[in-house]
């Protein structure tokens, strides 16, 4: 199929956010995970029917005493599942005890607990329930199911001369000393379209946390832009160019759209969560989010263990009030679009209106919104952690971090963007030769 760039400007959207089939091409494998993973479960869960959902965890002690330490499937939406007796009859207590139904579980070994998903009925209050579950003795925490919502409006390369924000940040000269090479980075959004012309060969695997329809999959639109913006393929002659061209992408699908082909699309905590742990069990560098939404404990604790690990994670800034998790979580590199009129001083503050990049089916298209300001620090930090492979989180979130003007377009403005070649240059021990 030949290229097509799509001439238009996609406004903002929001994307709100939700939840295996593939067998990962490098993930250390979990055995119960795995277990999981041979049946998928339809994990769309709805922002309605979430509403009368929670989520509790039981520490992982609890679940080897409970079930001998084998594995136990997937929960499916109907909740059947085959699980060892001991473990059956811990369900059926709690449910009956407190009135609700278990409808998904999940291991989430990265902090060794187990994540179940209870619903609560229409005549029940939901936090009044939660309060209850609280007290039960195998419970380690209970929290509402929470959604998400990413914010994006839809060199021999022939559209390169149309990546303002690229030329901006003198990303082509940056390339001298970092393609982003070796480094993984994790996008935990929609699925990829892994075929594309400007994306083929780009990836080390990719996972579905939301079902197994691998078409749906690769004619998702939001998760195949974020990946053309950070690694699109450079010098092949075709499209468009990503900040890091030689990183490698996992495509780890959390949310799904409500038709094919749309930008917006919708998760959960308890998508998210699996998400977030396969990344942070595995052998990635960087995480991208490129979503917005109110507080999660459950998902919060995951993300400290991912910068705990070193892996330094990338999110979006919300512009709806009480929705700047996961931006506001200590550690995590925060970015909002620089055309904004909301930033806060501690926000990386990258171009994020009419962004070109990779749309399913060989196409292109521009797009804007923080999504894609922070697709773009995800491959500055690919290039970074090139150079530096050990860099601890803290010191990236420095690096880019909007005190860091020397690295900026002027040493007065704090509002450009990182110049990314007199970053690198000066990571090399060198100069970009522009003046700096």
């Amino acid at each position: 199929m030949s290229s097509k760039l799509v001439m238009k400007t996609l406004w903002p959207m929001i994307l709100f956010l939700a939840g295996c089939s593939m067998t990962p091409a490098r993930m250390p494998a979990d055995p119960a995970m795995m277990a999981d993973m041979r049946n998928p479960a339809d994990s769309r869960i709805s922002e309605q029917s979430g509403a009368r959902m929670f989520i509790a965890t039981m520490t992982d002690a609890s679940h080897r005493e409970l079930t001998g330490g084998r594995p136990i499937n997937a929960m499916n939406m109907q909740g059947s599942v085959a699980a060892p007796a001991g473990y059956r009859k811990f369900i059926d207590e709690i449910q009956q005890q407190y009135g609700i139904r278990q409808v998904a579980d999940w291991p989430l070994t990265s902090i060794g607990v187990r994540c179940l998903v209870f619903e609560v009925s229409d005549t029940q209050d939901r936090e009044s329930v939660i309060r209850e579950v609280a007290k039960h003795a195998r419970i380690e925490t209970v929290q509402p199911m929470r959604h998400f919502g990413t914010l994006g409006k839809t060199y021999n390369d022939p559209y390169f001369e149309l990546q303002h924000s690229y030329q901006k940040m003198s990303v082509a000269s940056s390339h001298r000393w970092a393609t982003g090479k070796g480094v993984q980075v994790a996008i935990i959004d929609t699925g990829v379209d892994v075929s594309h012309e400007d994306l083929k060969g780009q990836f080390s695997g990719h996972m579905n946390f939301v079902d197994s329809n691998e078409e749906d999959f690769s004619r998702d639109v939001h998760g195949t832009a974020i990946a053309g913006v950070i690694a699109a393929t450079t010098g092949n002659g075709k499209g468009m160019t990503g900040i890091a061209p030689d990183a490698r992408l996992w495509s780890i699908k959390a949310c799904w759209s409500a038709r094919p082909g749309d930008l917006s699309a919708q998760c959960s905590t308890f998508t998210l969560a699996k998400a977030i742990n396969f990344a942070v069990t595995g052998e990635v560098d960087i995480i991208n989010l490129s979503l917005a939404g109110p507080g999660d404990a459950l998902l919060e604790r995951l993300l400290q263990q991912a910068i705990k690990r070193d892996i330094t994670v990338v999110a979006a800034v919300g512009s709806d009030p009480g929705h700047s998790f996961p931006a506001s979580v200590k550690g995590v590199i925060a970015v909002d679009q620089s055309e904004s009129k909301n930033n806060e001083k501690e926000h990386v503050q990258i171009m994020g209106s009419n962004i070109l990049s990779t749309r399913p089916g060989n196409q292109y298209d521009f797009f804007s919104g923080s999504s894609f300001s922070t697709a773009q620090v995800s491959g500055l930090a690919a290039l970074i952690r090139e150079r530096k492979p050990h860099l601890s989180a803290d010191t990236m979130k420095a690096l880019l971090a909007p005190d860091s003007t020397r690295y900026r377009g002027t040493v007065t403005d704090k509002s450009q963007s990182v110049n990314a070649c007199r970053l690198l240059a000066r990571l090399a021990g060198s100069q970009c030769g522009d003046g700096d």
